[in-house]
């Protein structure tokens, strides 16, 4: 089992891999090719094959590149992506198909305030971009990508609209192109997808929060895919909580965040989702 992100010392960001052997967690050596933010958002393995993405950066950090590294049993190995004309661009998501099938999603932009989806696919010998849509004039992200096959992925995230407030964004991959897919908003204000978990093709579960007008603080908020249509409602998680994560284990799918109280202190947060009635709830884990 794997686990990737980053970690700081003396003022830098820096790779960080975990491994669990079924007994103990341990660090595994990775690089950092930048000379600025190394950091590692997502990570995915099919066999002993194994891919952890996410960005580097110069010293100034004022260009972000995307970073890709490749665990082939012994050692982490960079994994060139080709360069092109945008500023920051970085992955925050991976899928592994096969071992010659890898999906990456993130973004890319001039600056920080206007971003594009981006999507690659690795063919068994390089990373090809494919396009992807971007609605919205500001924003785009999907940090959220989940496979059923190699004709049949999702990418989730968010979108500003035009009047610059955050919506859910669903994409889908049908082994020729991706195409918008529309999803609920819960009704809030700001509505946005944080991941994605794929079982098969009619039971796909994507997770995030929502806040509605005049609410600061946000609500969990999860919707699923029964093979026509996204559905969803606010999942039963406490008040003032968020998903970052959602997986499935033997028939369950489970979503992790946190919950914040108003006494100023955060608590993890661990549901299982269900269906009821079409609806889409959570029980407390």
């Amino acid at each position: 089992m794997w686990a990737v992100g980053y970690r700081k010392d003396a003022g830098a960001l820096h790779t960080l891999a975990l491994h669990y052997d079924g007994v103990a967690w341990s660090v595994v050596h990775t690089i950092d090719p930048g000379r600025g933010s190394n950091l590692f958002y997502g990570v995915s393995a099919i066999g002993g094959d194994v891919w952890a993405v996410g960005s580097s950066s110069n010293a100034a950090d004022t260009q972000i590149r995307p970073l890709v590294e490749r665990w082939d049993g012994t050692v982490w190995s960079l994994v060139p992506v080709d360069p092109h004309a945008h500023t920051f661009s970085g992955f925050y998501a991976v899928a592994a198909v096969a071992p010659g099938s890898v999906w990456t999603s993130g973004v890319m932009g001039n600056d920080i305030y206007h971003q594009l989806t981006q999507t690659a696919h690795w063919d068994g010998n390089r990373w090809r971009f494919v396009p992807s849509p971007s609605p919205g004039l500001l924003q785009n992200y999907i940090p959220g990508l989940a496979a059923v096959s190699s004709g049949d992925i999702w990418a989730t995230g968010w979108f500003n609209n035009s009047h610059g407030a955050p919506r859910t964004l669903t994409l889908h991959w049908d082994g020729v192109g991706w195409t918008q897919i529309p999803s609920p908003n819960d009704g809030g204000l700001d509505t946005g997808l944080t991941s994605v978990t794929a079982i098969t093709t009619n039971d796909v579960w994507a997770v995030g929060s929502s806040s509605s007008v005049g609410l600061a603080l946000p609500n969990a908020f999860a919707i699923h895919w029964d093979g026509a249509s996204w559905r969803g409602e606010p999942a039963a998680a406490p008040k003032y909580s968020e998903f970052f994560g959602t997986f499935a284990v033997g028939g369950d799918v489970w979503a992790v965040g946190d919950t914040y109280s108003l006494s100023g202190t955060y608590s993890t947060l661990a549901d299982r989702l269900c269906l009821t009635g079409g609806l889409v709830h959570s029980i407390g884990g």
